[in-house]
């Protein structure tokens, strides 16, 4: 192959690379990490992730999957628009005294494919 077809080759793959990265959706997090504190047992808790698509094309959140069953994430089942905002609202059953770290998975169309989400504090009982 000579060198003038190599290049434009290049350009060509380099051309398709980039029109590829603008038709993918990006996620920017406000934050993916949450320290609870103390909240009491048996209380449940309501945390918010906000996000925002930053691209020029839909975001899509395909699916958000939680590590134990204590913990149950509500996210929106439209595309967001380029531009707008959302939020993962998670839910967590303070059912055991202690410590605890939690984790969510969230399933987008963006090329990183999966975010991660963590909360984490103390369960104690309910002070009199």
């Amino acid at each position: 192959m000579s060198v003038k077809k190599f290049v434009f080759l290049l350009l060509i793959l380099s051309f398709f690379g980039y029109l590829y990265s603008q038709m993918s959706a990006n996620i920017e997090w406000e934050k993916t990490e949450i320290d609870c504190g103390k909240i009491n047992f048996k209380e449940p808790l309501k945390l918010t992730f906000n996000f925002k698509n930053t691209s020029m094309v839909p975001l899509v959140i395909q699916n958000v999957e939680s590590t134990c069953g204590c913990t149950i994430a509500e996210y929106p089942m439209q595309p967001i628009m380029p531009g707008k905002q959302g939020s993962i609202v998670v839910t967590y059953d303070a059912d055991n005294i202690g410590f605890f770290k939690k984790t969510v998975y969230v399933y987008t169309n963006t090329p990183e494919k999966r975010t991660i989400l963590t909360f984490y504090g103390e369960v104690v009982k309910k002070q009199k």
